[in-house]
């Protein structure tokens, strides 16, 4: 892996947001109004730019991208197609342009299930991929259209699909041909935008998922709704509630909004325990919990925002320069962090500087 001497663009404020009202505790009520985000103070190099990997597609808009630590892979959804990358070479090991609309990934011990999401009257499938041999062993056409997040609970050998079109998620049993097992309506009955990405919780037998301004919890056991909270933030055209992760230390959530701002939320209640502000349009959020940071990704904001899990605070922006950077992922064992700058068609890998280290 090439390292060059580029180093990330990163805006620390932290300091600046522990007293603020953007980091004050809500409570239910009326959407608040837009918090006005504190001048930066400039950090020095906490990120360093480590690699550049060229992606096999075109510059714009891809989607999803994950880490699997099994494999040691990070799999890309392309603006055309779908790649997987060996993050121990930094080069791409496999594309499959037939994955013509990926979406969402999920990865068991054998497979690799994709979304492909082409939409009314087009082809919406789950695409299978076999671990051992790299190649597409199953096309299963999905129950209802616009396939997008997906999520696998190994030990009930199921899938959860969110249907975009269709406002439910559906159920799949695991396996070379996942076969259709039910569908589970969600609330709102009548969203502008959908549901999103959530996070599957297999420890509290929980699927969080969020739909426009509100966030659903369905219990995997029974494959029912059991609680839908709506969240004080606005519904856009990208929906509001968007990508979120869970923090077993803290049993809370973290989801990205199209507000420019993260709620964080108590995972038992939903309720909102803090507001804070993020520098554009969130999409996609991850988590390294060994380092107890929290990573959002954003389109607009050409980067993405680093947060403290542990005491709730914004550090600040990582810079790409490259717009439709709205989606990445992180190593947890090497704590790299790997952005997919869009309009550059290549991920762009970072490395947290020894300062942000935790012992």
């Amino acid at each position: 892996m090439s390292r060059p001497a580029c180093m990330a663009a990163v805006l620390f404020v932290g300091a600046i947001l522990a007293g603020s009202a953007a980091a004050a505790t809500l409570s239910s009520g009326p959407v608040p109004a837009p918090v006005a985000l504190p001048t930066p103070v400039t950090l020095q190099a906490p990120f360093t730019l480590i690699d550049k990997i060229a992606l096999p597609a075109k510059p714009g808009h891809g989607d999803l991208v994950r880490y699997d630590p099994a494999t040691g892979d990070t799999y890309v959804s392309l603006s055309d197609g779908a790649a997987v990358v060996d993050t121990r070479t930094g080069k791409v090991v496999h594309t499959y342009r037939s994955i013509a609309a990926p979406n969402g990934m999920a990865f068991g011990r054998h497979h690799i299930y994709w979304t492909d999401a082409g939409g009314p009257g087009k082809p919406n499938r789950i695409v299978v991929i076999s671990k051992r041999s790299w190649k597409i062993v199953g096309r299963i056409s999905t129950v209802g259209t616009s396939p997008d997040g997906i999520w696998v609970d190994p030990g009930m050998q199921r899938l959860f699909i969110a249907m975009d079109d269709d406002n439910w998620v559906g159920i799949y049993r695991t396996g070379a041909v996942p076969r259709f097992a039910g569908k589970i309506p969600l609330a709102p009955a009548h969203p502008k935008a959908g549901p999103d990405i959530g996070v599957l919780v297999p420890a509290k037998a929980t699927l969080y998922i969020p739909d426009d301004a509100t966030e659903d919890a369905i219990s995997t056991r029974t494959g029912k709704l059991i609680r839908a909270v709506p969240l004080p933030i606005p519904v856009r055209r990208h929906g509001g509630a968007k990508g979120q992760i869970y923090d077993t230390q803290t049993n809370r959530l973290w989801v990205g909004t199209t507000d420019h701002a993260v709620l964080v939320l108590n995972a038992d209640t939903l309720a909102v325990v803090r507001r804070l502000p993020a520098e554009g349009s969130i999409d996609q959020v991850t988590f390294d919990p060994k380092l107890g940071l929290v990573y959002a990704f954003e389109g607009g904001a050409k980067g993405f925002d680093v947060y403290d899990a542990r005491t709730m605070r914004r550090l600040g922006v990582v810079s790409t320069g490259v717009g439709a950077t709205h989606t990445g992922t992180v190593d947890p064992i090497t704590h790299a962090v790997y952005a997919y700058a869009g309009e550059a068609a290549a991920l762009y890998v970072y490395r947290p500087a020894a300062a942000v280290l935790r012992p």
